[in-house]
């Protein structure tokens, strides 16, 4: 489910031409450090930066189509709606991302990462 959030929560982060498909950025948005994938279907999604099973920096892994694989420890999240592949119980935090035109604008109020029981 979908929860609106006014406009005035959101931030432009980059434009489509500073991420393109098949990648993913590093951005701090209102103090929170997030990490922004661009599928190669096109779709713009923010997630948490920090694996939520040990504290691995998402960024050093890799965007596979739709997946997102942590290195560390091979977990591997659905990067279009933040479940865990494997394991399934996982699960990332995702930030709402607006593309107005080029510009692309993420709120982070009352988003909380999420992590694995230890």
């Amino acid at each position: 489910m979908m929860i609106e959030q006014s406009t005035d929560t959101f931030s432009k982060v980059c434009t489509l031409d500073d991420l393109w498909p098949g990648e993913m950025e590093v951005f701090e948005v209102q103090g929170v450090k997030i990490l922004m994938c661009h599928t190669e279907s096109g779709a713009v999604r923010a997630v948490q930066l920090i694996c939520p099973h040990q504290s691995f920096a998402l960024s050093e892994g890799e965007l596979v189509g739709e997946t997102l694989v942590c290195t560390k420890h091979m977990w591997e999240f659905d990067v279009k709606s933040g479940c865990g592949i494997n394991p399934t119980g996982a699960a990332l935090a995702q930030y709402p991302v607006k593309v107005v035109g080029e510009d692309v604008l993420v709120s982070v109020a009352g988003v909380e990462p999420k992590y694995a029981r230890p």
